[in-house]
């Protein structure tokens, strides 16, 4: 009987899917660190952008991860100084981690470290914290599409006399800016909305102290480009571009208090604020008195503080000190009738009446309740 030859042992096919997966490996380390760098070029780009316009970011201490999907930058010790204010700022901050995917680098995130502190002439002013910040950036800076801010638990504080003074404090804040579309002539048009929730800030005005929460949305008119420009140029740019942000929807509430709003705004060749909001509130009479108008119709009973104030119904608005006097005594919710006509809000008796910016100068009715300072 012939004796057969031993079988050869066929080694390729675990030979060649080895091979495989070390090729696609080399190669998929290959493209994450080529988009690696694509992403660090970007961020340069984004950092060089924003210098023009006279934001300046540095990074102490850098390093690079998140392979095999993502691409992620850590960056420790972070200072970012604003140069377009007067007088400057500085920003420190602890930490800030940047990451995109690797299939989508034109979407960048970005988690901020708290505390940071804000200094003027090296000199500490402000300290806020957080329990999460986040920033997203979507497009090129070429070409950038939407831009958002997320932060939770933020509280902004001042040091007075050794002792931490409570600026602002919020549970939520979230804000968004994304280009809605562009007119025939390549001027880019902007969307804005902002939720602001829990916020109160008592060193402001007194009617800040009690927390508020506050929605709005809003499209800009007038932009040129995208450009970066320090905000004083931005401003007085849009001036005199004719330009102007429509309010489509804004809405205030405070405890019993519920206002929503809706109008368009505008600035001088001064920088002061123009434009009306129509206005409808309720529970307008618990605000009026922190703006100092609760003697409207004598319920204070200072019988010269009552003459001093229908006086000054007066002036802004003739007759109307008038009719306040022979309704003298019906309270101040009977005297805000007199300046708007009678509405609903979600269920409550309320008051429609504008809200009006006359050179800077704020209306309510036809009540001047405040000033706004000039933006440039």
């Amino acid at each position: 009987m012939p004796v057969l030859p031993p079988l050869r042992r066929r080694h390729w096919p675990i030979v060649l899917p080895l091979l495989l997966v070390i090729g696609l490996a080399a190669g998929w380390s290959g493209f994450w660190l080529y988009a690696a760098n694509k992403a660090q070029a970007t961020l340069t780009q984004w950092r060089e952008r924003e210098a023009k316009a006279g934001h300046v970011y540095s990074c102490g201490k850098q390093s690079l991860g998140g392979y095999p999907f993502r691409i992620e930058l850590t960056c420790g010790d972070t200072e970012a100084k604003i140069t377009d204010l007067d007088p400057p700022l500085s920003v420190r901050g602890t930490s800030l981690h940047v990451a995109s995917q690797v299939y989508d680098p034109t979407l960048l995130i970005a988690e901020i470290g708290g505390p940071v502190t804000v200094a003027v002439a090296g000199a500490p002013l402000l300290r806020a914290d957080w329990t999460l910040a986040q920033v997203s950036a979507r497009g090129t800076p070429a070409a950038p599409q939407r831009v958002s801010v997320a932060i939770d638990g933020a509280k902004l504080e001042r040091r007075v006399d050794g002792a931490d003074v409570n600026v602002v404090r919020a549970t939520h804040i979230e804000a968004h800016a994304r280009v809605a579309s562009q007119t025939s002539s390549g001027r880019p048009i902007l969307d804005f909305a902002i939720e602001l929730d829990g916020m109160s800030a008592p060193t402001l005005h007194p009617i800040a102290a009690q927390p508020f929460d506050l929605t709005a949305t809003a499209t800009l008119h007038g932009l040129d480009n995208l450009q970066p420009l320090p905000i004083q140029t931005r401003l007085k740019q849009l001036q005199s571009a004719g330009g102007r942000l429509e309010i489509t929807k804004a809405r205030v509430h405070q405890g019993d208090v519920t206002a929503v709003a809706a109008g368009t705004l505008s600035l001088t060749a001064e920088g002061r604020l123009n434009g009306e909001l129509s206005m409808t509130a309720a529970g307008l009479d618990r605000v009026l008195p922190l703006l100092g108008i609760d003697q409207l119709t004598g319920e204070n009973g200072a019988d010269g503080k009552v003459a001093a104030a229908l006086g000054k119904l007066d002036r802004v608005f003739p007759g109307l000190g008038q009719i306040a006097r022979k309704h003298a005594g019906a309270g101040l919710a009977a005297g805000l009738a007199l300046l708007g006509r009678p509405a609903q809000l979600e269920g409550q008796k309320a008051i429609a009446l504008p809200l009006r910016f006359a050179d800077g100068a704020v209306y309510l009715g036809p009540l001047r309740v405040g000033m706004v300072k000039p933006l440039f």
